[in-house]
């Protein structure tokens, strides 16, 4: 494809011009540099003869009068054409492209909120059991590209990293402090965590790790159950522990329980993920129970006659989760790479709708004298510490 001059000239001053572009250049700039003398040349001789009192034609003041008259236009007119050319591929040809590629700034679910702050809204709290996000900023910056920027937060420590993502047409092409390696809920294998032996010597080792720790510590640790609840259980455990903070749900999906790019949940009541994102009152209309607390105040009609209040709020809010981030996958999945090839999503939804709501494990937190009285319950088959810290003073 034969490139224009304008792309020659910038890779000859660029220096990454071919032999043979570079010879092309040159001949041209040769033939101005020679048309730009001979003009020079003839003004400089009409300007001496002005000067010098000789006599000049009145037609040749005339026709250079006319000439100069009609450089001006020209020149004027090309950047006139220029700045047109440019007003339209900018405001004109620029929204065209971005049409075709995800839009990170439509406002099409909420009224107060961009649409993308609700998806890695939903994406953190379905599989990021450790970290909440925060409203995302966007700038455009033209055909589709665009930059965004987010804080995530570290739900045990509550300190925050701004996280940067550049999008080009539909694409992330950098993102800047990436939870990508972040640790799965459980490192130790299914297998190994459901054999009795091993199970029983690690519950042992944990004791002995609790008890050897002062009474201010407090601890975060994932903890998998012996047989998995339902939510009627799970309410009935959150209740029995009252003191320990449940963080996040683990429900089974039919994919296994460790491996942090198949685990779907949700944040319980008393966790400490905010969800103000999904208070809007349209949104709440399409996917009853997303925001889990305002469900609980207004309940509406309820379809699990004899179960606690919570506990159909926990699976109205679990599926609710679901069916947002099946309806806008293709989006959502621009802000995890996890998720473009995984089927997750489906087959989480598809298990629930067969087998009901079902936690095979949780993330909590407590004090050290919580975490052994926690260690001898009978549900519990494995605990895995994640985070320890001083409480103050």
């Amino acid at each position: 494809m034969k490139k224009s001059y304008k792309e020659l000239f910038t890779k000859y001053k660029e220096g990454a011009a071919t032999v043979e572009e570079r010879q092309q250049v040159e001949e041209e700039l040769e033939r101005f540099e020679a048309l730009s003398q001979y003009l020079e040349d003839e003004f400089r001789d009409t300007d001496v003869e002005e000067e010098t009192g000789e006599p000049v034609k009145k037609e040749a003041l005339a026709v250079e009068k006319l000439v100069k008259k009609r450089l001006q236009e020209v020149m004027l007119k090309g950047a006139l054409l220029s700045l047109l050319l440019l007003g339209l591929i900018f405001y004109g040809l620029s929204p065209l492209v971005s049409t075709l590629y995800y839009n990170p700034m439509n406002e099409s679910l909420s009224s107060v909120e961009k649409d993308v702050s609700l998806d890695l809204a939903v994406l953190s709290e379905l599989t990021m059991p450790e970290y909440a996000s925060s409203s995302v900023y966007v700038e455009a910056k033209g055909f589709g590209r665009y930059q965004m920027r987010y804080s995530i937060t570290d739900l045990f420590y509550q300190n925050s990293i701004v996280t940067e993502k550049k999008i080009v047409r539909g694409s992330v092409v950098e993102t800047l402090n990436s939870l990508y390696d972040r640790e799965p809920l459980f490192i130790t294998p299914l297998e190994i965590m459901r054999e009795e032996k091993e199970s029983r010597k690690q519950r042992e080792d944990i004791h002995v790790l609790l008890s050897g720790l002062g009474s201010t510590n407090y601890g975060s640790v994932s903890v998998l159950f012996k047989k998995s609840l339902t939510m009627e259980e799970l309410q009935r455990f959150q209740t029995k522990y009252e003191n320990i903070r449940l963080q996040w749900v683990g429900v089974e999906n039919g994919q296994g329980v460790q491996t942090s790019s198949l685990i779907t949940g949700f944040s319980p009541l008393g966790s400490r993920r905010s969800a103000h994102l999904f208070a809007d009152e349209t949104l709440l209309k399409k996917y009853p129970g997303l925001h889990l607390l305002e469900w609980l105040v207004q309940p509406g009609e309820r379809s699990q006659e004899g179960a606690s209040l919570e506990a159909e709020g926990y699976e109205k809010h679990y599926k609710a989760l679901l069916h947002f981030a099946l309806d806008r996958k293709s989006e959502i999945s621009v802000l995890s790479e996890r998720l473009k090839e995984s089927e997750v999503l489906e087959a989480s939804a598809a298990y629930v709708e067969e087998h009901g709501v079902h936690s095979y494990g949780v993330l909590l937190e407590g004090t050290v004298e919580d975490l052994l009285v926690l260690l001898e319950d009978e549900a519990v088959e494995w605990m895995e510490i994640k985070e320890m810290k001083v409480l103050g003073p």
